[in-house]
């Protein structure tokens, strides 16, 4: 969704407690429901962060939005594509993509991490990725081959299993 167009000003959104012009795209988004609220977890290009830096709405209808605030998740590395969950452990868990560089040739290769925080401000990394590359096998992040080429002559089904509770 894109807020605004040819540097007209977009519409209007309240964040903290200030209306803003919305003059940036908001990408991906992610919610959840810890029982008493909702909350939006959603990533834009806004130009006072690095570009996709989550930050968190909340809501007890759905119809009116609140500012979290302080709440803001990935200033200091590179995240998107996040998912959110709640569980009975009373923690929000974030799952996104994390860029990291190639261990022989330097190379941008991505990985899925997790984070976890009980107030959307203070956060507790994953010791270790839930998902990375296999360098040992093909498509290997290395390969100048064409993921569609390999994927068409010799795809077979893969299924990757998670389990996790959420009333979002």
């Amino acid at each position: 969704m894109y807020c605004g167009s040819g540097g007209q000003p977009g519409p209007f959104i309240l964040y903290g407690r200030t209306l803003f012009h919305v003059r940036f795209h908001v990408f991906n988004t992610a919610a959840a429901f810890d029982g008493e609220r909702y909350v939006l977890l959603f990533e834009t290009d806004d130009p006072a962060y690095p570009k996709f830096t989550f930050k968190f709405l909340e809501s007890t209808d759905l119809k009116h939005w609140e500012t979290v605030e302080n709440a803001i998740y990935g200033q200091d590395k590179y995240v998107g594509g996040p998912a959110m969950y709640y569980l009975p452990d009373g923690y929000f868990y974030v799952t996104y993509v994390n860029s990291f560089h190639h261990p022989e040739n330097g190379g941008e290769n991505w990985e899925t991490r997790i984070a976890r925080s009980r107030d959307l401000i203070h956060w507790e990394e994953g010791s270790y990725p839930v998902i990375s590359p296999d360098y040992s096998h093909r498509p290997d992040p290395r390969s100048t081959l064409p993921m569609r080429n390999f994927w068409k002559k010799t795809a077979r089904p893969s299924f990757i299993a998670t389990a996790a509770t959420s009333r979002a």
